[in-house]
């Protein structure tokens, strides 16, 4: 129900509070059009220091066969046995990793969007622990490397759209937290 709105809105505060000059936006997409928008990534000269933020609100799909979750577009077919018709995370992740921009954060607020990480995938969520850290002294670390980071609106489950014409639960945290630039909210 919400998708639009979701990827509208951040769309919208990446421009107010962020400098983008004029986000990327595929609404209501189909899988070649998304399949050519990351192949234009993947062909795109990035400068030293870019980044790269890629926004997916949506559907998806886990296929508990393959172990493998997959992101549903407008032309999917529900009657798909080999799942042709989605994207798998596992090609998302080589399209991604392959990209020749220093810093990319993939962020996918789809049911299953979890399965991106082949660990929760195959054997469910793994807890890692990480020493603490400042913000900064993050940023700072991160900024020196290739890194590429994602973040989902859950596991290996379904997770909610939210109230109709309103943004979903994850897209509404993820807004407030883009417009307290990380702070405590």
């Amino acid at each position: 129900r919400n998708p639009v709105l979701d990827v509208t809105r951040v769309a919208e505060e990446l421009q107010a509070n962020y400098g983008y000059e004029k986000p990327d936006i595929l609404l209501n997409a189909t899988k070649r059009e998304v399949s050519e928008k990351i192949g234009a990534y993947l062909n795109r000269k990035f400068q030293p220091g870019d980044s790269l933020l890629i926004y997916i609100a949506g559907h998806g799909k886990f296929d508990e066969r393959l172990k493998r979750g997959y992101l549903v577009f407008k032309d999917s077919t529900k009657e798909d046995a080999l799942n042709m018709s989605y994207l798998s995370h596992s090609d998302l992740s080589v399209f991604v990793d392959s990209t020749a921009c220093d810093r990319i954060m993939l962020v996918i607020d789809a049911c299953f969007g979890g399965t991106f990480d082949n660990q929760v995938a195959t054997r469910g969520a793994n807890d890692l622990a990480y020493p603490e850290a400042t913000k900064a002294e993050i940023i700072a670390r991160k900024s020196r490397l290739k890194t590429r980071i994602f973040l989902t609106s859950g596991g290996k489950e379904y997770v909610p759209d939210g109230t109709p014409g309103a943004n979903s639960p994850f897209t509404a945290q993820f807004l407030r937290a883009l417009r307290t630039y990380g702070g405590n909210t």
